[in-house]
């Protein structure tokens, strides 16, 4: 069965809301120590790839949204492959588990306008108010 949005419409400067939640729906940050290693990567990646601007983001217990904005093709990809893989090890590690974290493929959606922007950056950070 194919994943829903696995083939996304990547384009240099493209922006996107992207996101992801855990495994049936299942926390993926279980204290403040799974939240700032997931923050920690972030920060890492971002900065050790230039070709990513995030303009937004914000963790719940259950998933991650990002308001990203890549500089080339598949930079977004690579960035949350990164991050993924990274956290995914490190939380299996930590609580002794095996298997899948994530629910899948990551999902992101390509913003058209400013309108569509504006609204995800609301939607992201009332999520986190």
């Amino acid at each position: 069965m194919a994943y829903r949005n696995k083939n996304k419409i990547l384009t240099t400067e493209g922006i996107y809301h992207a996101y992801n939640r855990g495994f049936e729906r299942r926390d993926i940050f279980i204290d403040k120590n799974d939240y700032e290693k997931f923050l920690n990567l972030v920060e890492w990646r971002a900065l050790k790839d230039r070709n990513i601007n995030i303009n937004a983001f914000c963790l719940m217990p259950n998933h991650y949204h990002f308001l990203i904005q890549q500089k080339t093709k598949y930079a977004m990809s690579q960035f949350i492959a990164t991050i993924n893989s990274e956290y995914a090890r490190y939380f299996n590690k930590r609580y002794h588990r095996e298997g899948q974290l994530w629910q899948g493929t990551y999902r992101a959606n390509k913003i058209e306008s400013e309108t569509e922007y504006e609204s995800v950056f609301i939607y992201i950070y009332i999520k986190i108010h």
